[in-house]
């Protein structure tokens, strides 16, 4: 049996009677009680008859319950409750997690944040995506308290797979395709947040591909499945009826959103949710809420904290922008001189050929054998004199007259 309370306008205190009936229910019950306004303490929910609770978003308030840590998945992030020296420590990061109160508020630490959801810590370019690859996480807050993450909902036979492998052929229209092979998943509602970021403006870029279903063309049952989801950042819905494999246009094929937010209490939230639509049961029940590969947030704005990292960041892009200069510049003396080696032997090829040229025959011009006959070997007798070319030599006029007409008949 399962119990969906979520996306109504519910509040004051959970009904007496109803606590008393939940408490003789049996074991496969889950409850799942989000985004109303129950304000008094969860004194019902005080039985170990609960194997699942989500009761996150609703505005509980009064002292965090002891009895929590009886619960086998549980999920109270975003109320209000009070937590001390003595309850901090039954639920870990659930105090970093209340509306009234997130840690690093008014002591801002980070400018940058960078997951790369459902997998390993992975590089691309200047920037390092952390790894956010803990499955069946309800709720979890990471890296020293910079960012965390809520995941509601139920899948299939009461197991959370929130890790989701990419099976099929590498995604497409990327240079990065690995950074796509895992994905975080939720068949209901998944937040993450960015604790102690500098207040001020911010570009926030989701990466997203369908690694789940099989493309339409393909004709497969496993393409049967529609994924649609909200997009709400910092509250505001951004995006309706997301559908990552129709925005894309295929399955397994890269796409990114990118949207500007503004932080104005060091404190970051990014909100997927699944509103109703799609499918339930392709692949398998739970297989249709949000799903996404990575996540990126970048300050529009000079940062006064973590400067080193923005520095080394800047640095990178420099050195990245004088390495290319650097290339370009040798590539275009390259090609320079290549066409100065051409030009130069082009030219001795042609000067080469004028020099053949000049040593055939041509019009008034006679061999050296044809002179020899001419001055009968430059017989000494015929000899004029000497100009400024060399000696001069007289010829008989009948030779002249025969070698004319032959010329005549070339």
């Amino acid at each position: 049996m399962v119990r969906f309370l979520g996306n109504n306008s519910l509040s004051g205190p959970l009904p007496l009677q109803k606590g008393v009936k939940l408490q003789t229910m049996q074991l496969t019950i889950i409850i799942c009680v989000t985004q109303n306004s129950f304000i008094q303490d969860i004194y019902v929910f005080n039985s170990l008859v609960f194997i699942t609770l989500f009761p996150a978003e609703i505005y509980l308030s009064g002292t965090f319950p002891s009895w929590v840590t009886t619960v086998g998945m549980l999920n109270l992030v975003g109320n209000n409750f009070t937590f001390d020296s003595s309850n901090s420590s039954l639920v870990p990061g659930l105090n970093c997690l209340q509306r009234n109160f997130h840690c690093n508020n008014n002591s801002p630490r980070y400018s940058r944040l960078a997951i790369k959801c459902g997998g390993k810590q992975s590089r691309v370019g200047n920037t390092v995506y952390e790894g956010d690859n803990i499955d069946g996480a309800s709720f979890g807050v990471f890296n020293s308290e910079k960012w965390a993450l809520s995941n509601v909902g139920l899948f299939s036979k009461g197991r959370f797979r929130t890790l989701i492998q990419n099976e099929g052929s590498k995604v497409i229209n990327t240079t990065t395709p690995d950074l796509y092979q895992t994905s975080r998943q939720s068949p209901g509602s998944l937040r993450y947040y960015g604790l102690g970021l500098e207040n001020g403006p911010y570009n926030v870029s989701l990466f997203f591909a369908e690694i789940v279903y099989e493309d339409r063309a393909s004709r497969k049952w496993e393409s049967l499945g529609r994924r649609v989801f909200d997009i709400y950042i910092q509250g505001t819905l951004c995006l309706k009826d997301f559908d990552i494999s129709k925005e894309a246009g295929v399955v397994r094929r890269e796409i990114r959103r990118s949207f500007n937010a503004t932080v104005s209490d060091n404190h970051l939230e990014i909100h997927l949710f699944w509103a109703g639509k799609g499918t339930c049961c392709v692949l398998a029940i739970g297989s249709y809420g949000p799903l996404i590969s990575a996540l990126s947030v970048t300050p529009g704005f000079l940062p006064t904290v973590d400067i080193e990292q923005t520095v080394n960041i800047e640095r990178k892009k420099n050195q990245t922008g004088l390495i290319v200069g650097i290339a370009v510049t040798l590539a275009i003396l390259g090609f320079i001189m290549i066409f100065l080696v051409f030009y130069m032997r082009m030219k001795r090829e042609n000067n080469d050929a004028e020099v053949l040229l000049g040593m055939g025959p041509k019009p008034k011009s006679f061999t050296y054998a044809e002179l020899r006959s001419a001055t009968k070997d430059f017989d000494p007798s015929n000899k004029l004199g000497k100009g400024g070319f060399g000696p001069v030599d007289k010829v008989t006029m009948s030779y002249i007259y025969k070698l004319t007409y032959r010329y005549r008949e070339l």
